[in-house]
């Protein structure tokens, strides 16, 4: 009797502990479900903020006066006085980008030209090795003569952030006036459709 009694005992023990090690492996891969589910998720989130980071400017729009494609968060990344560049230590001058104009506290750039304190002048456009030039159509009658510059990422080493190695890796805008030869760099933090 004591034989039968151990034995049931031991088989009722075996298939109990079967039952619990089924459980919690159907437990566990839930889990393991759930967390993968979670880092899919978050690599979607990560990828689309990524592509939101790295929209292309676009240069037939921007010739058209239309800067949809720099919408987004910009900042001062740094200054640069006759040669010499001096990262900002905060946010600095704020610029401004709507879909048809873009504003600095010195100028806006729009469809009709570029707007400083003499006024509204006409602007020219020029590709160079991947970058766009705007450049005052009456540079040689002002007095103070202005460009701006779009890099788009990838295409300048001269304006780096200072995290990037080799080339920007974010949009990049140079503000420059020949009123002591200054110039302002403006990086996109993110872009916005």
């Amino acid at each position: 009797m004591k034989k039968t009694f151990y034995m049931v005992l031991g088989i009722l023990l075996t298939v109990s502990l079967s039952a619990c090690d089924n459980g919690s492996n159907k437990a566990s891969s839930k889990r393991e479900n759930k967390t993968s589910a979670i880092l899919k998720k978050k690599k979607e989130v990560t990828k689309k903020k990524t592509e939101n980071i790295n929209t292309k400017m676009n240069f037939d729009q921007i010739m058209n006066g239309n800067f949809s494609s720099l919408k987004g968060t910009w900042h001062l990344s740094a200054t640069e006085q006759k040669g010499t560049i001096n990262f900002a230590s905060d946010q600095g001058a704020p610029i401004q980008i709507t879909g048809d104009t873009i504003v600095t506290d010195a100028i806006s750039l729009n469809k009709q030209g570029l707007k400083d304190t003499n006024g509204v002048h006409p602007i020219v456009f020029k590709e160079d090795k991947g970058s766009l030039v705007t450049n005052l159509k009456d540079e040689d009658s002002v007095s103070i003569n202005w460009s701006v510059t779009f890099y788009p990422a990838g295409t300048t080493d001269t304006y780096i952030d200072t995290n990037d190695k080799g080339t920007n890796s974010k949009n990049t805008i140079v503000i420059w006036t020949s009123n002591n030869n200054f110039s302002e760099v403006f990086v996109q933090d993110s872009a916005t459709k």
